[in-house]
């Protein structure tokens, strides 16, 4: 049971991405070097062209760009104040910050809440503007509407006037709750570093080449790293959580093997011990039946107090794993349904089998022997 759960909890975080839809989903991360790109138009343009590009694409259905994207790992956060609320006592809260372009929200299925999205309106010379995640809404105006309020990332940074509310996504698979997200427009505050977020209408590793010449014709000194799909990037962040499961239940497995081994030997050897029994009774006239349904019934009883008393303990393991394992559940179905009907249908094969063979001992031999 407790291998069945925590191989469960490891399904569900890579499952975690429900709504961001990552089959779909190419992503390449792009280091531009200060040297070379200095200023932030040349910052923006050579991004901007790099869309372009991309999006012309047969089988590109939307492109972005985006500090990073979800499960990327290299998520920055930053202080932020709120205008006219007093900074509470210790360290100033922390958000995470993404500059993104305005395909960012339809690419990642991010859905509006209120107000609007940022548009190719909110260029460099545009009054700021920044909209926030749905949990951090939640957190800093329970209350009211943050549209309209104002607040500033980092202790030097510019006035944000809050736009609109969008809904959360996942960041990480390490998230037990969604992460409050500030999204600005990526022209007010263009990034040398930046991920390329191309959602396609098929499998989206056949557009890699595609991208890679598709960059390397606008620079082709630009380095391009983790050029891969969305699932590649699941897999590679919960990798060590892939090992563990995989791990456990091996051991699970053979367990379980013990476990129905066991279970099997135990009953076929009760059942064979009762051999002479069974003739005695056939020879006094008990119909097969009713012998084959008391010896199910005498077996079956001792397998469901068995399967009780482990499974209060497997419960409390179940409990401790929810709280220690991400994902993984305590009235985990599968664990607690599956395991004990694979050992209820063990225990019964093993009571059948050797029944049966009993049924055929002629009445007069086990009356002789008796």
């Amino acid at each position: 049971v407790g291998a069945g759960v925590m191989v469960h909890g490891f399904q569900s975080m890579v499952g975690v991405s429900t709504g961001v839809e990552p089959a779909t989903l190419l992503t390449v991360h792009l280091s531009l070097t200060e040297s070379k790109y200095h200023d932030s138009r040349r910052v923006a343009a050579f991004y901007g062209e790099v869309l372009a590009r991309v999006r012309a694409m047969p089988g590109v259905r939307t492109a972005a760009a985006a500090t990073a994207v979800p499960f990327s790992r290299h998520m920055t956060s930053q202080p932020f104040a709120i205008e006219g609320r007093p900074q509470e006592p210790g360290a100033p809260p922390a958000v995470q910050a993404q500059a993104v372009t305005p395909e960012f929200f339809r690419s990642m299925n991010i859905p509006l809440r209120a107000g609007r999205f940022p548009s190719a309106a909110d260029g460099p010379d545009a009054p700021r503007v920044a909209v926030v995640s749905e949990s951090m809404a939640g957190r800093w105006w329970p209350r009211e509407s943050p549209i309209g309020r104002r607040i500033r990332l980092g202790a030097q940074g510019r006035w944000l006037t809050v736009a609109g509310v969008v809904g959360d996504i996942p960041y990480s698979v390490m998230d037990r709750t969604p992460r409050q997200v500030v999204y600005f427009p990526f022209e007010q505050a263009p990034d040398l570093g930046m991920d390329i977020a191309i959602r396609t209408a098929g499998d989206p590793m056949q557009l890699a080449p595609a991208v890679r010449a598709a960059i390397r014709a606008i620079d082709p000194e630009q380095p391009i790293t983790n050029l891969s799909a969305m699932p590649m990037l699941i897999r590679q962040e919960a990798f060590v959580f892939a090992y563990m499961a995989a791990l456990m239940g091996t051991l699970g497995t053979m367990a379980l093997v013990l476990a129905v081994v066991g279970v099997s030997g135990v009953m076929a050897y009760l059942v064979s011990d009762q051999t002479h029994e069974i003739g005695i009774r056939i020879a006094l006239g008990a119909p097969r039946g009713n012998v084959m349904g008391m010896l199910f019934r005498r077996g079956m009883t001792t397998v469901a107090i068995g399967l009780v008393i482990g499974l209060v303990p497997a419960y409390g393991l179940a409990r401790l794993m929810a709280f220690a394992v991400l994902g993984a559940k305590a009235g985990d179905p599968a664990a607690f349904v599956g395991i004990p009907l694979a050992l209820l249908f063990a225990a019964a094969l093993a009571i059948y089998i050797p029944a049966r063979r009993a049924m055929r001992i002629d009445p007069i031999t086990a009356l002789r022997n008796e």
